[in-house]
């Protein structure tokens, strides 16, 4: 029976990590191993997980100086010893045949990635109910690209292979905090070709208050976090241009990224109409990337994000723009 490993960073859950960890601990599945990964808590998280890693021998409990969800995640990757691996977040849960489906999935489909669907909840109430409408087993890049969100840019709701992390250096960034799920899943799918489907929501998405996808934001984070997207996009662009050999794959992947680039100048356009001493000079260049200026096979990217300024600015930008060239 194939190991799989679950890797779970932990930053101040005390509320989650106990109901989390049971639903890892109560897998229909038994070859798997838990690697828990402390990001520097100040909460009671800390003794919780070891306290569970003493009593479970398949816990794996390490703490580190905080660094980010990136930094966690790829520290429990390097600890995991599984043929396959998951990652879940702290404060949310896993059904109790969330393993035992999706590593029957890959096995059968003979696929390079399987994916779920997801439940959401607040205030312990179901209140969105994600999966593909897809009866196939397999799904194709093209389909997967185009489903919900939530979907496509989660790491929870995978199984992943480890191999194909390894064989291509695929990490999870360190140094941004925003779209990190997004940037590893999209350069998982530049190296893969079959992915297989479980069309049950086996992933349970709780959404609390004190999460960074649930904090309102001030317009300074806001403006930290597209700038943070925008390196993020970049840097998944590049890891596309570099290894990916199917011409068909490397469109679809680029006209995702397409897409939140274009989300993106719409979260400009309201910190703009929010926020109007913003500088206009920073908002160009922030759009004005390295990947975007370099790359010619961005181009049309780089004129898509042109039109979005052209749109919110016009028609100042256009004579910057003019100026600039």
């Amino acid at each position: 029976m194939d190991k799989v490993s679950i890797i779970v960073p932990v930053f101040n859950k005390e509320k989650y990590i106990k109901a989390c960890l049971e639903s890892l601990l109560n897998q229909t599945y038994s070859n798997i191993e838990i690697v828990l990964i402390d990001d520097g808590s100040w909460d009671n998280s800390k003794n919780i997980c070891k306290s569970y890693a003493d009593k479970h021998d398949i816990i794996i409990y390490k703490s580190i100086k905080n660094g980010g969800v990136g930094l966690a995640r790829n520290k429990g990757f390097e600890l995991c010893s599984g043929i396959y691996c998951v990652f879940v977040d702290a404060d949310d849960c896993i059904k109790n045949n969330f393993i035992e489906k999706l590593h029957s999935s890959i096995k059968q489909q003979k696929s390079d990635l399987s994916v779920c669907g997801i439940e959401e909840f607040q205030d312990h109430e179901r209140s969105t109910y994600y999966t593909y409408l897809d009866a196939n087993p397999i799904i194709s890049h093209k389909k997967l690209l185009a489903s919900a969100s939530v979907l496509v840019h989660s790491c929870g709701n995978k199984i992943f292979k480890t191999e194909v992390i390894k064989s291509y250096g695929i990490a999870f960034s360190e140094e941004y905090h925003t779209c990190e799920d997004m940037n590893f899943v999209i350069k998982y799918l530049t190296c893969i070709n079959i992915i297989s489907v479980v069309n049950e929501a086996l992933y349970l998405y709780i959404k609390n208050p004190d999460s960074v996808t649930s904090e309102e934001l001030s317009c300074n984070k806001m403006v930290s976090n597209i700038y943070n997207t925008i390196n993020i996009c970049d840097d998944a662009l590049l890891f596309i241009l570099s290894n990916s050999i199917d011409s068909k794959k490397t469109i679809l992947l680029k006209n995702k990224l397409k897409r939140e680039y274009y989300r993106v100048g719409v979260a400009l356009q309201n910190v703009y109409v929010k926020e109007r001493e913003i500088k206009l000079d920073w908002l160009v260049r922030t759009l004005s990337s390295v990947t975007l200026r370099r790359y010619g096979a961005s181009k049309l990217i780089k004129m898509h994000i042109r039109m979005i300024l052209l749109v919110i600015f016009s028609p100042i930008v256009r004579l910057y723009l003019k100026w600039c060239n």
